[in-house]
């Protein structure tokens, strides 16, 4: 029986122009929760690009491992986006795109998480700082020598 090698160049040829298809036709959601998604995934084909160009067999590596983020994990990006909001999101696709840039591809998903939870860490902090502050404000103090009242003219 005779094998051909054509199909397989042909299958990595079309890979490639699929992964650039998919590069140019992301779609951006305008819900939040997929924006992470969207933007980590973005970022893993970017780097999974990378080691295909670079490295002497990772076109190999690449065309077979493609980008995944796993449900449980997927579940919880998109919780913790839903509760550090939009522009957070954004502060946090920077911060991942910076720390991501030399690790492996499915190490970012691991650093997304991180990133997310101490942002929301970060806010909780805030709040509480606030309220904190607000509620030493609603405190009622008995009134001292330098309160000043009506009572007094």
């Amino acid at each position: 029986m005779w094998f051909s090698l054509q199909p397989t160049l042909t299958a990595v040829n079309s890979s490639k122009h699929w992964t650039k298809y998919l590069d140019e036709m992301i779609e951006f959601s305008d819900d939040r929760n997929y924006f992470i998604i969207d933007q980590v995934e973005r970022m893993m084909r970017e780097r999974w690009r990378i080691i295909r160009c670079t490295t002497k067999y990772g076109w190999l590596v690449a065309y077979y491992q493609g980008s995944k983020i796993s449900q449980e994990r997927m579940k919880i990006l998109i919780n913790l986006a839903n509760k550090i909001g939009q522009r957070n999101c954004e502060v946090a696709v920077a911060r991942i795109r910076k720390l991501s840039y030399g690790i492996h591809p499915n190490q970012i998903p691991i650093v997304a998480e991180a990133i997310l939870n101490e942002i929301y860490t970060i806010l909780i902090l805030k709040q509480r700082r606030e309220f904190r502050w607000e509620m030493k404000r609603l405190i009622p103090k008995p009134p001292t020598v330098f309160t000043i009242s009506n009572d007094i003219f």
